[in-house]
């Protein structure tokens, strides 16, 4: 166990979203206990084929 037992990288398409998803959708997975959200304001350049296009 540790501070960064689960790290994720999510895309939102503003703050708000961004906040739901983690107080409402990661907050409540169980076994969740505190969260330490990191934040990016300005992505220049970041492809992925793992998640479609926001």
């Amino acid at each position: 166990t540790g501070a960064n037992d689960i790290e994720l990288l999510v895309g939102a398409r503003s703050f708000d979203e961004l906040s739901v998803f983690l107080h409402k959708e990661v907050a409540g997975i169980e076994g969740i206990g505190r969260l330490f959200p990191g934040l990016t304001i300005e992505v220049y350049k970041y492809q992925s084929e793992m998640v479609p296009n926001l």
